[in-house]
């Protein structure tokens, strides 16, 4: 789960959603269109920045 999200956005295409989290320095990507169900264990989902 997201510890403290910070903004959404979407991608200009609309296949792919974005998330911040401010705590863990966290940018979190779901593919909307080929895996609309990923869960956010999946660390392939996550870029540590």
């Amino acid at each position: 789960p997201f510890i403290q999200p910070h903004a959404m956005a979407i991608s200009p295409n609309g296949t792919e959603l974005y998330v911040t989290e401010i705590g863990p320095n966290r940018i979190w990507k779901f593919n909307l269109v080929s895996n609309p169900s990923t869960t956010l264990q999946d660390p392939q989902n996550q870029l540590k920045i």
